[in-house]
C-alpha cells in the first residue's frame, strides 16, 4: 500500500513539473499603456484600435488569410481552435481530440484581425494576437500580448478595443479587467 501511494505522489510530483516546465503560449509579449501611444506601445496599434470591424464568435468562420496565419503562430499544419462554450484543453492533462485553444471573439477589418482567445496550460490565460492583413498575401503578427479578461460579449469586446484595455500589459490586466467587463 505504501509503495502504491509513494508511486502515485512520484507520478503527481512529475505531473506537476511538467506543466510547470510547459511553455504556456508561444506568443512573444507586449507591453502596452492603454489609451494613449508611447515608446512601449507601437503607433500601429492607434490604427487598430480606430479601424471598422466585424466580430466573429466562431474559428470556423474566421477568414481563410487570418486562420492560416493563426496555425502558423501557432505552429500546427490546420488550426486547432475551439469555439465559445465547445470543449478544450484548458489543462495542462491533455486531452487527446481537443484543441489547446477556444477563441473568445475575433474583430476583422480589411487591413487588421484582432483575435482574443483562451489558452490551456497550467491556468488557462486569455490573449490577444493582433495581425496585419495584406490582399493576396499572409496576414502577419504585428502585437501580442496576456489580456486583462476574458471579454466573450460583443460590445464589452469592442469598447475593450476601442479603448485600448483589450491591448494592455499584464501587470495592469487586473485592474484594468474589473472596469471593463
Amino acid at each position: 500500500m505504501a509503495k502504491a501511494a509513494l508511486r502515485l505522489l512520484v507520478v503527481l510530483f512529475a505531473c506537476a513539473a511538467a506543466c510547470a516546465r510547459r511553455e504556456h503560449s508561444v506568443l512573444p509579449r507586449g507591453n502596452v499603456i492603454p489609451g494613449r501611444a508611447s515608446e512601449s506601445q507601437p503607433p500601429i496599434l492607434e490604427r487598430v484600435r480606430a479601424d471598422q470591424y466585424t466580430l466573429f464568435d466562431r474559428a470556423a468562420t474566421i477568414p481563410d488569410d487570418v486562420r492560416v496565419a493563426l496555425a502558423r503562430e501557432f505552429g500546427e499544419s490546420t488550426l486547432a481552435m475551439a469555439s465559445g462554450v465547445e470543449p478544450f484543453n484548458g489543462g495542462c492533462l491533455m486531452q487527446p481530440g481537443l484543441p489547446r485553444r477556444r477563441l473568445l471573439l475575433a474583430a476583422i477589418s480589411p487591413r487588421f484581425a484582432v483575435v482574443h482567445f483562451e489558452v490551456g496550460g497550467f491556468a488557462v490565460s486569455q490573449q490577444v494576437l493582433v495581425l496585419r492583413r495584406t490582399e493576396g498575401a499572409s496576414a502577419e503578427r504585428v502585437w501580442s500580448n496576456v489580456a486583462a479578461t476574458a471579454w466573450a460579449a460583443p460590445q464589452s469586446f469592442r469598447a475593450a478595443l476601442r479603448s485600448g484595455a483589450l491591448l494592455v500589459d499584464a501587470s495592469k490586466a487586473l485592474l484594468i479587467g474589473r472596469t471593463c467587463t
